[in-house]
C-alpha cells in the first residue's frame, strides 16, 4: 500500500495496478486550497501493508506547491515511521508564486526520500528523460540494476543532448523563459473565467500546467465532455483524479499550451457547453 493525496496524477492508477500496489487516499479539500493534508490523517491510513507515502509537487492537477515547513514535516514523519517518500517533483521549477519552495530533494540524506524530476517539462516533451535525487546508497541500488549495467544507460544519446545544454546554461534560460510565458498564460485563463464561468469554484494554482475547476453539483463531467469535444474544447474529467472515481463535477484545465487568445476562445467555448447542458 502507498498513501496519495487526493486528488492525484491520473495515471498513478494505473501504475499502481501495474505494480499490484493499493492507493490509500487522504484528501485534500478545495477550501483551504488542496494544502497538504495533517500528518495526522497520514498516520490514520497507516497499516501493515503500508510502504510509503508519494506526494506530486507541484500538485497535478490542483497546482498546489507544499510549503517549506510541510516538506520538511513529512519528511520526518517518514523517517520516523521507516517508510519511503516518493516526492514527485516534474513540475517544480514551474511556479509561479515568487522564490519557488524547496523541493523534497534537500532531505535525502535521511535515505527515506526519493525525489523524481523530469525534462519533459521543462525542456521538450518529447524528451521523455528524467532524474532521481536521493541518498548515494539508492542511487547505487539503482544503477546497478540489470537495466543500466545491459543497456549503457537511460537514453543515452538523449542524456548527451541534454547534457550539452545543461553546461551551455541553456536549460536555466528556458526555465526562465517558460514560467513567465506560463504565469501570463495563467493569469490569462484565471480572468477569462472569473468573467465568463463566475459559477465555477477554483483555488488559483502556484505551479504546474493545470486549473482544477469545481463545476455545479448537478454536472458530470464524464457527459459533458462529448459536447465540449463537439465544440472543439477539451478537459480530463475529475473522476480520473480518483482512487475510486469520485470528483464527478470537477475538470481539469491546461494552460501551459495555448497563448491568451486561444485560452479565452476555449473558456467560452466551455461556457457554450455548460450552457447548453
Amino acid at each position: 500500500e502507498i498513501i496519495i493525496p487526493e486528488p492525484f496524477y491520473a495515471n498513478y492508477n494505473g501504475f499502481s495496478c501495474a505494480a499490484d500496489v493499493k492507493v490509500v487516499p487522504v484528501k485534500s479539500t478545495i477550501e483551504n486550497g488542496f494544502a497538504l493534508p495533517p500528518i495526522a490523517e497520514f498516520e490514520k491510513q497507516i497499516t501493515s501493508k503500508t510502504k510509503g507515502i508519494m506526494i506530486c509537487n507541484p500538485g497535478n492537477p490542483t497546482g498546489n506547491v507544499v510549503s517549506n515547513e510541510d516538506i520538511t514535516e513529512i519528511a520526518k514523519f517518514c523517517y520516523e515511521k521507516k517508510m519511503v517518500l516518493v516526492a514527485d517533483e516534474v513540475y517544480q521549477l514551474l511556479t509561479y508564486s515568487g522564490i519557488p519552495p524547496k523541493p523534497f530533494a534537500t532531505h535525502i540524506e535521511n535515505e527515506h526520500v526519493i525525489s523524481l524530476g523530469s525534462f519533459s517539462k521543462i525542456l521538450a516533451p518529447g524528451l521523455r528523460l528524467g532524474w532521481i535525487q536521493a541518498h548515494a546508497n539508492i542511487i547505487k541500488r539503482l544503477v546497478s540494476s540489470g537495466l543500466l549495467d545491459s543497456g549503457g544507460g537511460m537514453n543515452p544519446f538523449t542524456s548527451a543532448i541534454v547534457r550539452g545544454v545543461i553546461e551551455a546554461r541553456d536549460l536555466e534560460k528556458n526555465i526562465e523563459s517558460l514560467r513567465l510565458r506560463y504565469q501570463n498564460q495563467l493569469s490569462a485563463m484565471d480572468e477569462a473565467l472569473r468573467l465568463h464561468l463566475p459559477e465555477v469554484v477554483y483555488h488559483v494554482p502556484t505551479g504546474g500546467y493545470f486549473l482544477w475547476l469545481r463545476l455545479p453539483e448537478h454536472i458530470k463531467a464524464i457527459e459533458l465532455r462529448p459536447r465540449a469535444k463537439s465544440l472543439g474544447v477539451d478537459f480530463r474529467q475529475g473522476n480520473l483524479f480518483s482512487s475510486k472515481g469520485e470528483a464527478q463535477n470537477y475538470i481539469r484545465l491546461c494552460f501551459a499550451h495555448y497563448d491568451e487568445a486561444h485560452i479565452e476562445q476555449g473558456v467560452l467555448r466551455l461556457k457554450e457547453c455548460l450552457a447548453s447542458h
